[in-house]
């Protein structure tokens, strides 16, 4: 009571008395009320549960209503990591492109749901099959082991992919490349190494910056792997850094013209 007051700036009492005329117009008893505290009955559980589920359908057709008359607002879901590591160094590039537009980068790993009305535009790892929604292919994934440079010296240098097989590797949950399946694409059997899971690809970079082992992906551009000072491997080059791409930029940009003409014109 005392925290519904606080948010509603009424009194105790006046939130009290609100509580008990909707009571007595309803017919029965929403709360049990104790010497210090109080708690909901089956009849209140199930009115806040049919409440909250209204309120948050009229937030969002507030929100859909709202958004039509806002033509310059373009908001961008992406991914924990590929947003740390590769879009938000990016994104002023978009922004000076096209400075009439407000841009909100919303970061998350779930599902989108776009029928809620309130993203635009989300970038995800995948296969591109996803229901209700046009997916088009932004980047092709290249994935290849990287470590830290101290790590190479410890472990002799690595010449050949078979030596990787005596190291400790970092497995990078939900990445549809696997060490298993780069070890088979080497002819090598899979050493089945013991070694740490993460769910975001910022915490395996850590831990390679670390010493530690990991796979790396595309959108780590060759300022990303200087800055963390990682070393890439190339079967036919060795060790090596990977150059930087702009794809991302220009279908950025053309996705951005795309809603501006949808919503403009």
């Amino acid at each position: 009571m005392t925290l519904a007051a606080e948010e509603l700036h009424l009194t105790h009492g006046a939130v009290s008395r609100q509580i008990k005329t909707l009571e007595d117009h309803l017919g029965v008893q929403l709360f049990r009320r104790m010497t210090r505290r109080i708690e909901l009955t089956d009849a209140g559980i199930s009115f806040f549960s049919a409440v909250t589920r209204l309120l948050s359908e009229l937030a969002r057709e507030a929100e859909k209503v709202r958004r039509k008359n806002d033509t310059t607002r373009l908001v961008v879901s992406s991914g924990v990591s590929f947003a740390n590591k590769w879009l938000t160094p990016r994104l002023h590039r978009l922004m000076a492109r096209y400075p009439d537009f407000d841009v909100h980068l919303e970061v998350t790993d779930t599902q989108v749901d776009f029928a809620a009305g309130h993203v635009d535009v989300a970038l995800r790892y995948g296969a591109g099959q996803y229901p209700f929604a046009t997916a088009e292919r932004i980047m092709t994934e290249t994935v290849s082991p990287v470590c830290a440079p101290d790590y190479l010296d410890r472990m002799g240098g690595l010449r050949s992919p078979s030596e990787l097989a005596k190291c400790q590797l970092i497995h990078e949950m939900g990445m549809n490349t696997t060490w298993e399946r780069w070890f088979a694409m080497m002819e090598l059997p899979y050493p089945r190494s013991r070694g740490p899971g993460y769910s975001h690809g910022s915490m395996s970079i850590e831990a390679a910056i670390r010493g530690e082992w990991l796979l790396g992906g595309v959108f780590w551009s060759q300022k990303t792997l200087r800055q963390a000072a990682l070393c890439r491997y190339s079967r036919t080059q060795g060790w090596r850094s990977s150059g930087d791409t702009i794809l991302f930029t220009r279908w950025a940009i053309k996705i951005t013209r795309r809603f501006a003409h949808s919503e403009i014109g």
